[in-house]
């Protein structure tokens, strides 16, 4: 079991933040959201033939990946459901079919803080394969966000794809902050007025990179939006986080491990 909702969700919570989470998964994979629940996020499922599944071959700080099967996409009446009191939506696909474009003009009218981790909009999915190459929705996606979050090599696609500098794309979509991770050389927080860099901390055995750039992402928003921390005070707390998920003390993978199937 993983993705953004997984690990964005459950960290969510281990910060004390109430958590709902807007996923499709199938009706023969339904213990992954029993997982969900055990660790109090509130599931909003809606109704799919088959769970959206990943092979992740890792290598480094490099992978690439394979998208054997998908689920239906996330529809606006499950975010709907979801939005009804809520004051922050965090929206993490992971392949661009994987939201309905319906819900990116409902969060662009709503009143809510909206976050986006870019990966989904920079797939190209084809015979299985995964590939970087930036959508048409990732402009939609950026017009109703206001904290993105983009890996470097993702960030350098989608400013060709463009045609702009990072100091543009803030300020056309009207971004307040885009963090950029890279992995163990740490990364940076660009505002329109400024670049705060932060260093990766230290990790004293490997296990699993899987996850890391979530829990990252999420520790960050907690601290920036709900504790209302400086830059260089959610980097540092974030990064601390992501170097314990990499060493497997976070999310353990055993946590998430599927049951055995006869």
């Amino acid at each position: 079991m993983g993705g953004v909702v997984v690990y964005s969700g459950i960290t969510f919570r281990n910060h004390g933040l109430i958590t709902g989470a807007v996923t499709n998964v199938a009706a023969q994979d339904q213990w992954l959201l029993n997982i969900l629940r055990q660790h109090q996020v509130e599931v909003f499922n809606g109704v799919t033939p088959a769970t959206t599944m990943f092979v992740n071959h890792v290598e480094g700080d490099d992978r690439w990946q394979e998208m054997p099967i998908s689920a239906a996409p996330i529809t606006v009446r499950q975010v709907e459901r979801a939005l009804k009191g809520g004051h922050h939506v965090h929206l993490g696909p992971l392949h661009p079919a994987d939201i309905e474009p319906g819900v990116l003009r409902l969060l662009r009218r709503s009143s809510a803080t909206v976050s986006l981790d870019v990966q989904g909009y920079v797939r190209h999915v084809e015979n299985s394969r995964v590939s970087c190459k930036v959508s048409d929705h990732l402009a939609e996606a950026l017009s109703c966000s206001t904290l993105v979050k983009a890996a470097s090599r993702e960030l350098e696609a989608i400013l060709g794809y463009y045609g702009m500098s990072i100091e543009e794309v803030i300020s056309i979509y009207d971004l307040r902050e885009a963090i950029v991770t890279a992995g163990r050389r740490g990364g940076y927080v660009a505002t329109a007025s400024n670049v705060v860099s932060y260093q990766a901390k230290a990790v004293e055995h490997e296990v699993d990179p899987t996850g890391a750039g979530d829990v990252f992402f999420a520790s960050y928003l907690a601290s920036r939006i709900h504790a209302r921390q400086s830059i260089e005070e959610a980097c540092e707390h974030a990064a601390s986080l992501a170097a314990r998920q990499v060493e497997g003390r976070y999310i353990p993978g055993a946590l998430l491990m599927a049951p055995e199937r006869t």
